[in-house]
Parts: structure tokens; sequence; C-alpha cells
């Protein structure tokens, strides 16, 4: 028997032979390192590529060519063209070629660098470049895009870095090709396709330079805001970290409020420029703090520290009563308060007296002297431990003319807040009870007052005047000290008095001393700038021919020179409206 390599077969029962003969030993140097070493060679070698690694060719003039003769069958319908780009995509490599898609669908073929459609290439005008220049045709154009990324999410990343390209592309597009993208960008930032980021393109310095970034944000912010509010196109700019970067539409130069408030507003933006003059108005307030707060650990004279507070004020249009929120938070943050309730008032009232005048500069108005009421209030209701300090803050701020009745009176019946109400209502009812009593109190000073001084008036010099005149100026005096019991008032009334009346009546010496009692407070809040008049006799008459000269004084301040002088107090100083 033959194998089946032709040698002869063993049989079954043929015992099997095994070598005896042992393995040579181990010498601790394997085989392979016997064996010479291959020397390098010169030609390359080739290896097989596995199928399943092979790539695919990149060929975006052939997905092109694809997409354009499916637009083309698809015509100007809208729904069509979303029906086909939907179909396409299980076909066709969406996430290969989405910068070559998008390009097609915003300008009708492949964009070259720099924004230019290449001349030998083919082109759709199933395109938002070749629509109708209206926002109903870029809202419908809007919903293509919004169907084809909900459909392939992968294809999101891609399309804002078309949009990022293509904003960089503006200066080589025509007017009618920006506006139409401008305002199909901002009706997908309105529903949220894009997020706000991608308008950083628009600050690239050339496009900046040629007004190109500002044009294109005013049709960009007005689809946006047609489709939004403009609450919700600020939200968008916060999130991103651009709600205070808008003036940068504009060149170094021109980078001002105003210039931005009367670009945007002639543009039919006014909301947009309410907007970023808001911004920039936080913005200012925050320096503000900032600066006074140092100014305060430097230990600065309140005098400077005025000063420049008035100058911010004027400087960026801040109104008093944002400032007295600004100068009471830097108050109550220069110093570290005691952790026992206790304790707490007694240094809360040491350290407020030290700045009340700072405070009472900027409560010069009714609205003021409420806001810090509420800002007292907001401040002892989160602070646990000032929450028996409130009453005897405000009393001391009272005693030192940081705040007057009326504002208290009003914060007590309707115009505080609900945090910590009751409690806070309770500690004020005796001293409100106390302010009550005393303007009914003055009220009877003023009517006794007006009484002696409506038949006690001499004329003192001058030529004769009739008495009818006299007892018409008179009555002219009576009805303003009637309304006069604040410093609002003051301000709203004092043009009722006639300019020069005070150099020809002569007031009962009684009178002059109940009248004195009030206009001394009128003359320790007024204005600043203090004008002096000098000590004279009553019993002197030259002096009074110094009253001619008291014409050019405005009405109150006649009022208190001569009373001044009628009252022979020596140095009696008074302030310029």
């Amino acid at each position: 028997m033959y194998g089946a390599a032709g040698a002869p077969a063993r049989s079954a029962s043929a015992p099997v032979v095994r070598s005896l003969r042992r393995p040579p030993p181990a010498t601790g140097v394997s085989f392979m390192n016997n064996q010479k070493q291959q020397k390098p060679t010169l030609s390359g070698q080739r290896f097989k590529t596995r199928k399943r690694d092979e790539k695919e060719r990149f060929d975006p003039t052939q997905f092109q060519d694809c997409i354009i003769q499916g637009l083309t069958e698809t015509g100007t319908d809208l729904e069509a063209v979303a029906k086909f780009l939907d179909a396409s995509g299980a076909k066709l490599d969406y996430r290969r070629y989405a910068e070559t898609l998008f390009d097609i669908l915003v300008a009708g073929g492949m964009l070259a660098p720099g924004g230019t459609l290449a001349d030998d290439m083919m082109r759709t005008d199933v395109c938002v470049f070749a629509a109708q220049e209206d926002l109903e045709t870029m809202q419908a154009f809007a919903q293509v895009f919004n169907k084809l990324i909900r459909r392939y999410k992968y294809l999101e990343k891609g399309f804002e870095d078309e949009v990022k390209k293509l904003l960089l592309f503006l200066k080589g597009f025509s007017e009618s090709e920006r506006n139409k993208l401008a305002m199909l960008t901002g009706v997908l930032l309105a529903n949220g396709t894009l997020n706000a980021s991608i308008l950083n393109s628009l600050y690239n310095e050339n496009l900046v330079k040629e007004g190109v970034s500002a044009a294109f944000a005013v049709k960009l912010f007005k689809s946006w805001i047609n489709e939004k509010d403009i609450n919700a196109v600020a939200a968008s700019l916060r999130k991103v970290s651009m709600d205070n970067r808008l003036m940068e539409l504009f060149p170094a130069n021109k980078q001002s409020v105003e210039h931005f408030t009367k670009y945007f507003t002639e543009a039919g933006l006014k909301e947009l420029s309410e907007y970023v003059r808001n911004q920039q108005t936080i913005g200012a307030r925050k320096e503000l703090q900032k600066e006074l707060q140092e100014q305060m650990s430097r230990g600065d004279p309140f005098k400077d520290i005025i000063l420049y507070v008035k100058e911010e004020m004027k400087k960026n249009n801040i109104p008093e009563q944002i400032v007295i929120g600004i100068v009471w938070s830097s108050v109550m943050s220069t110093v570290e308060w005691n952790k026992k309730e206790e304790l707490v008032a007694e240094q809360a009232i040491k350290h407020l007296k030290q700045y009340s005048p700072l405070l009472a500069a900027f409560t010069t108005q009714g609205q003021s002297e409420l806001t810090l009421l509420l800002k007292i209030q907001e401040y002892c209701y989160d602070n646990i431990h000032f929450m028996k300090a409130f009453q005897k803050i405000v009393v001391l701020f009272y005693k030192a003319e940081v705040l007057s009745e009326e504002p208290i009176l009003k914060w007590y019946k309707d115009a505080h807040v609900a945090k910590g109400k009751s409690v806070f209502l309770e500690q004020m009812k005796k001293f409100v009870e106390w302010l009550k009593n005393a303007e009914e109190g003055k009220s009877n000073i003023f009517n006794a007052v007006c009484f002696k001084m409506s038949v006690n008036f001499y004329i003192i010099h001058g030529p004769y005047v009739p008495p009818c005149l006299l007892f018409s100026i008179g009555y002219r005096i009576l009805a303003v000290i009637k309304v006069v019991k604040t410093r609002t008032d003051i301000l709203e009334n004092h043009h009722l008095l006639p300019a020069n009346c005070f150099r020809i009546i002569f007031f009962n010496w009684k009178f002059l001393f109940a009248l004195f009692k009030v206009t001394i407070t009128l003359n320790l809040v007024i204005g600043s700038n203090p004008v002096e008049i000098c000590s004279v006799d009553s019993n002197n008459v030259q002096p009074l021919l110094g009253f001619r000269k008291m014409e050019n004084y405005g009405p109150l301040q006649t009022f208190m020179r001569v009373l001044g002088f009628f009252l022979n107090i020596g140095n009696f100083s008074i302030t310029h409206l």
C-alpha cells in the first residue's frame, strides 16, 4: 500500500519509532539572534491595504453636480427642496461635503476664497443669493436649513462654521446678497439654529473699517428683533459675553454711546440703542462703585469723593437715585461687621454717623431718600444681625439731615417692600407717630407766623409804596411759606417770591424770630458755594442802601440776606440755588 505521495504506507500494527537523542542544551541565545542581520535596501516595499481601510477619493465637484441636478429638478418650491435634501442624505455623504452643501444652498455653488464663484463651475438659482430680498422669503429658506439640520444633527457644527466663513467673505458679496444673508442669519439666530457666537466674525478689522459690519448688523438685528423681542436678543448676547462688545462694530474713533445710539436709532433700531446705553451705564456704575470703594479704603476726604461722584454722574448720565444705592453699598462694604447682634447695632451707628455727610450729598431729592430707605430695609433683612438696627439707622439719618419726614412717612405708608415688612414697620411705629405730631405742630407755627406777617411790616427805605402793593407782596410770601415744608417744596415754589420785595418791607421781630427757625434748616441744605453777609447794625440806615444791589439775586437768596440783616446775627452764610 502506498500513501498519497507514493511512499509505502505504514502498517497499523507497526510500532512508532521515537528519537532517543536528547535536545541540545539551552545556550541563552535565541535562534533568531544567531541569524545574519539583514541590511536595509533602497527599494521600497509594497503593503497591501485592507479593503476596509481604503478611503474614497475627496471629490466635491461630483457632489456639487449631484446636488445642483436635484435642486434644478425640484425648482423654486422650497418644500420640494427640503424633501429632496432629506432623501439625498441617505445617498450622499453630507458629513464629508457639508461645506460644499451649504455653499450651494447659500450662494448657488462652491465658493472660492474671498467669496467668489468660479466661472467654470455649475451653479443653481435655487439658493439664498438668487432669491427675493424680503424677510418672508428668508424665513422660508430658514425653514429649509432648520429641517435639514434637525434631520442630520451632525450638520449643526458644519453649518456654524459655514456662516462664520460667509461673514468673513462679506466684502466679496454684493449689497443685496449681504442684506439677504443678514436677514437669514437674524431669523436663524432667533429660532436657535445658530449660536450668537458666530457674530465674532463681524469684528474682523477690515469689515469694521469699511463699515460693512455695522451695515450688516442693522439688517441682522432688525430681523432678529422682528422674530423675538430685545430681551431675548440681550439674553442670547449675554450667554456668549457679547452684550458689552456691540460698539466694536465701529472703528475705534467712533466707539461711543452717542455715535452708536444715533446710527442705530436712525436705522430704526431704537430698542437696541437703548439697550446699549443701559449696558454702558451699568458698566459705568460698576466702575464707579469700584473706584468709590478704593477711595474710601484710602481714607480720601469726603469733599474729593463727592466731587468725583458728581463728575461721574454728569459724565455717564447716572441719576441720583442710582448713585445713592451705590454709595450705600460702598459704605457698608468698607467695614467687617461684628457677628454678635447686640454689638453690631452700636458698630453700625458709629460707622454710619461718620459717613452721614457723604450720604447726605446724594439725597437732595425725595425719590433718592426713598431709595436709600429701601436699600437700608433690604440690607437689614439680608443680614440678619441688622434686623434690630433698622430703626436706629433711620433715626440717625433723620437727625443727620440725610432723610426727611415725607420720604419716611411715605415709606411707612405704602412704599416699603415685603422683606421684613412686619418687623421694620413695628420698629418704626413710635417714630412715625412722633413725626406726624411734629408735622401738625409745624403747621400751627406756620399759620401763626403768617398771621403776624400779614399785619406787621413797615417801609424802611425807598420811595412811598401804596399799602395795597405791600399787602399783595405779603400775601405772595404767605402763600409760599404755607407750602414750604421740605427741601423739594423750596426748590419747586421759591419762584413765587418777588425778587426785590424785601428791599422795601420790614417784618415784626417776633415774626422774624419764628420764621428764623424754619429758614435755618433751609440754609443748611440748599446748594453749595456760600456767599457771606457782613455783620451790620440794625440802627444804621446806611447799610440798607446795599439792598439795591440784590436785584441780581434770586428770590430765596434775597429773602435770606434780608433775614440775616434784620436779625443782626453776624456773619450769615447763604447759598446759590
